[in-house]
């Protein structure tokens, strides 16, 4: 499923020079990046990895100090950083790799304050994955997603689960 925001617009002729993957940091996002990786590869756009770095609210029953929430989102960062370069080493391993744009991570205090923390261009399109809580055939966005689509500046494409697995098994054998 492709969906493009309210009011976005292109110049006659734009391409698809780059896609960027939604990246959790678990397996199922890692499937996702490689499914993302044979479509960047067959429209010749570069592949870019993006993870998202929402700040908690703090919670309204005990005081846990001003900045605990910065220190849970710098060690979540962490992490990613060490699972995104993970993932990009397994893509630049498939028969068919494209060109890679790296890893960025988007950081908010809400979903479309991190997402405006990435730089995006015109020909950028963004790939996310569906929950694991619908049908394998179906997209059904979890609320990660949902919100990610809600607030995306630039076109989103909304993967099944079984397009994924499908997607990741066709980069890997190319």
């Amino acid at each position: 499923v492709a969906l493009v925001p309210r009011g976005y617009g292109c110049d006659a002729g734009t391409s698809v020079a780059r896609v960027t993957a939604a990246f959790g940091g678990d397996a199922e996002s890692a499937d996702l990046v490689v499914a993302a990786a044979g479509l960047a590869a067959r429209v010749g756009a570069v592949l870019r990895v993006a993870s998202f770095a929402v700040r908690p609210a703090p919670p309204r029953t005990i005081a846990t100090g001003p900045h605990i929430e910065d220190a849970v989102v710098d060690e979540w960062v962490r992490y990613v950083d060490t699972a995104q370069q993970r993932v990009l080493e397994q893509v630049a391993g498939l028969p068919v790799a494209p060109e890679a744009g790296g890893a960025v991570v988007g950081r908010g205090h809400d979903w479309a304050d991190a997402l405006a923390d990435v730089e995006w261009t015109s020909g950028d399109v963004l790939v996310v994955g569906s929950s694991t809580a619908g049908p394998l055939e179906r997209v059904f966005l979890g609320s990660r997603a949902s919100k990610i689509v809600r607030n995306a500046p630039v076109p989103v494409v909304a993967l099944p689960r079984g397009a994924v697995t499908q997607l990741a098994d066709e980069a890997e054998r190319a």
